[in-house]
C-alpha cells in the first residue's frame, strides 16, 4: 500500500544523518515508494544510502535488508535511463541473495538485468536473461515470482518476437491475480494491453487502459502512471484521436513524474508526434502539445480520464 511506503519515507527523515545498519530496511522501502511516485532522484539517494549503511553492519557481514536496497536502486536506476548503474546494482543483490539462499530477491534481480538489456536495445541478451529467471523459477511454487518471471520474459520480447510475449504476458496477469499482487497486476497488464493495441484492436482496449489509469491512481503511482499514458498515447493516435494524442505528448514530455522513454518507446513516440504534426500540421500540434504542457499532472489525469469516460472499466480479466 502506498501508506507503508509514506511511513518509510517519514521514518527515514526522522533519523536523516544516523549511521545504523537497522535504517536499511526503512531506506529500501523509501526508496521503492519515492521511484512509484515519481522521484527518481530521492529514491536512488535513499536507495544508496541503505546499500551504503547495510554493508557497514557491525556483524561484518550486509545487513539482510542491504539486498532489498540493492534491488531498490536497480530499479530508480532503470526508471531513470542509467542502465550500466542498474545492472551493477542488480548483480550486486544477486550476489547477496544467492548467499542468502533467497531465490525470489535472486530471481527478481536478475529479470531487472533482462529489462536493463532490453531498454539498452540489446534484445538477444535480455531475452536469455529473462529466459533465465523463468527456468530457475520453475520449481518455485510462488505466483507472484512466476508472475514476475512472465513478465519479464514477455516484456523483453515485446517488439521482436510479439507472438511469443503474448501468451506470457497473460501468464504473468494470470499469476498476479493468483497472488493478488496489484502492483504486479497493473505492470503485466500495462504491456499486455499495448501489445494488443499494437497488435490492431486498439479501440478495444480503450476500457482497459481507463481501468489501469483508475488502478494507478489509487496507489498514487505516478510512474506508471505516466508509464500507461505513454501506451494510451499510441493507442489514441491509433484510433484516430489525434487532439488527445497530442495533448497527452505535451504534458508526458513536460511532467516531473514521468520517466524519460526507455528502449524501442522513445523512437515510437518520436514517430507518433511526426504524424500528428503532419496530420494536424505544425500549428495546431504545437498549440495542443502545449495545452497539454501546461497542464499540471493533477489535470492531464483528469483530462485522461475524461477522454476515456464513455469506455466501460472492465475487470482485469476481462481480456
Amino acid at each position: 500500500p502506498a501508506e507503508v511506503g509514506r511511513w518509510a519515507r517519514e521514518a527515514a527523515g526522522r533519523f536523516h544523518g544516523s549511521d545504523d545498519p537497522a535504517l536499511t530496511g526503512a531506506l529500501a522501502t523509501s526508496a521503492a515508494a519515492a521511484w512509484r511516485q515519481g522521484d527518481t532522484d530521492a529514491a536512488i539517494k535513499l536507495a544508496a544510502r541503505g546499500a551504503q549503511l547495510g554493508h557497514a553492519a557491525r556483524s561484518g557481514q550486509p545487513a539482510p535488508a542491504t539486498r532489498w536496497a540493492l534491488d531498490a536502486l536497480g530499479d530508480a536506476c532503470i526508471i531513470a535511463g542509467r542502465y550500466d548503474e542498474a545492472i551493477d546494482a542488480y548483480r550486486a543483490g544477486m550476489a547477496l541473495a544467492e548467499a542468502a539462499a533467497d531465490p525470489v530477491t535472486l530471481c527478481n534481480d536478475m529479470g531487472g538485468v533482462a529489462l536493463a538489456l532490453a531498454y539498452q536495445g540489446r534484445p538477444a541478451d535480455a531475452i536469455a536473461q529473462a529466459d533465465a529467471v523463468v527456468a530457475r523459477t520453475a520449481t518455485i511454487d510462488n505466483p507472484s515470482t512466476q508472475g514476475w518471471a512472465h513478465y519479464f520474459a514477455g516484456e523483453t520480447r515485446l517488439d521482436t518476437e510479439p507472438g511469443t510475449a503474448l501468451p506470457m504476458l497473460r501468464r504473468a496477469v494470470a499469476e498476479a491475480e493468483r497472488a493478488g499482487n496489484r502492483f504486479l497486476l497493473g505492470v503485466a497488464l500495462v504491456s499486455l494491453v499495448s501489445l494488443q493495441a499494437r497488435s490492431g484492436d486498439a479501440a478495444g482496449t480503450l476500457p482497459r487502459f481507463r481501468w489501469l489509469i483508475s488502478h494507478w491512481q489509487q496507489t498514487g503511482a505516478w510512474t506508471q502512471l505516466w508509464i500507461t499514458i505513454r501506451s494510451l498515447i499510441e493507442a489514441l493516435h491509433r484510433c484516430g484521436n489525434t487532439t488527445a494524442a497530442a495533448v497527452l505528448s505535451g504534458a508526458l514530455r513536460t511532467s516531473p513524474t514521468a520517466s524519460t522513454p526507455a528502449g524501442a518507446d522513445a523512437p515510437r513516440l518520436a514517430v507518433i508526434e511526426q504524424d500528428l504534426i503532419a496530420r494536424l500540421g505544425a500549428a495546431e500540434f504545437q498549440s495542443l502539445h502545449a495545452e497539454g504542457a501546461a497542464m499540471s499532472d493533477a489535470n492531464a489525469l483528469a483530462f485522461t480520464l475524461t477522454i476515456l469516460t464513455h469506455a466501460a472499466a472492465p475487470a482485469p480479466a476481462e481480456r
